[in-house]
């Protein structure tokens, strides 16, 4: 697989703020340096499955398994977002697209502590690689302690 790697700014202070652990005051300086970070991005790219017409239910599933106590399209109500993660821990879900493709939604703690990852920041991290590389892809923010990949392939969920 051929992976387009892009590299660019932290936009959002709200962001920053939304990524902090339940009952733990954001400073300044913290939201600053979250909107200074760089964060790495890598478009897959080169054969690989395309969005096509799945990418509006793409869009629906992340919707649905960032939001909490949600039952998200064809699950059983599994989530990724609005929940905490421990240091380094992983989520994967996978959901059936429309054209018999899947599409595998991962979220990854990259920090050395644990965080609970919001709504809001579930959405951007995981739309964005649908909205923006047609074969899908990943991107981690250092800075905020987070990864994220929406990726299509080929066949079923197990």
């Amino acid at each position: 697989m051929k992976f387009t790697t892009a590299f660019g700014l932290i936009a959002s202070a709200q962001s920053a703020i939304a990524l902090a652990v339940p009952g733990q005051e954001v400073t300044d300086a913290e939201v600053s340096a979250a909107r200074a970070s760089i964060y790495k991005r890598a478009c897959y790219g080169g054969g690989g499955e395309i969005w096509g017409t799945d990418q509006p239910t793409a869009v629906e599933y992340v919707l649905d398994l960032c939001k909490s106590g949600s039952r998200p399209i064809g699950s059983s109500g599994q989530q990724l977002g609005e929940l905490s993660y421990t240091a380094g821990q992983e989520k994967a879900i996978c959901r059936n697209l429309n054209s018999g493709k899947r599409v595998d939604f991962v979220v990854k703690n990259t920090s050395g502590v644990t965080k609970f990852l919001s709504f809001d920041e579930c959405w951007k991290g995981l739309s964005y690689e649908i909205w923006t590389c047609t074969e899908g892809g990943v991107s981690g923010y250092p800075a905020l302690g987070w990864s994220y990949r929406s990726d299509p392939n080929t066949g079923r969920c197990n």
